[in-house]
């Protein structure tokens, strides 16, 4: 492990990039959708949400593969290897619960002031200041069963380790 300080680089500006994308394709999504039925700007907000959280797991897996960091070692080189992987200081998923909160708290300061922004914008953020609650929910349940998986594959080797005992 390589203990430095690590300063903000290209990488990390590459999170805010990607967030910064993320609440552009929300936005300008939930805006048309909106338009056509706002069931459909909810559930176009609830699609990213679980693309994004998916995304996340993926990666997260992707990047452990052992294959994975032998390639980026070779390709790269060690200590650029190291700075793509732990550049950004923040994973996607810590970036999109920031993004919600953000929107969680524009919506009291809309609530008690709807003049300072548009009337779109207004009804974006007040549409999705509860989202966090579902981001935070869909996680939860998403990490519940991988934990439940872990938990019978451990069960099972013990199981399937005591029958071999029996026999």
């Amino acid at each position: 492990m390589r203990h430095r300080k690590n300063p903000i680089n290209k990488y990390f500006l590459y999170d805010i990039l990607g967030i910064a994308a993320y609440g552009s394709i929300l936005y300008f999504g939930f805006i048309w959708l909106a338009g056509l039925s706002v069931l459909y700007a909810y559930l176009w907000n609830f699609a990213l949400i679980i693309l994004a959280v998916a995304f996340e797991s993926y990666a997260e897996k992707f990047l452990q593969s052992d294959n994975i960091i032998a390639m980026y070692r070779k390709k790269y080189g060690t200590e650029k290897a190291y700075l793509m992987i732990a550049g950004g200081w923040l994973s996607f998923k810590t970036l999109i619960y920031s993004f919600y909160l953000i929107i969680l708290i524009a919506s009291r300061i809309i609530d008690f002031n709807p003049a300072l922004v548009s009337e779109n914008l207004a009804d974006f953020v007040l549409s999705n200041n509860y989202s966090i609650l579902f981001l935070l929910a869909f996680d939860t349940l998403i990490g519940q069963f991988s934990k439940d998986r872990e938990k019978t594959k451990g069960i099972l080797s013990k199981l399937d380790t005591e029958g071999e005992d029996d026999a």
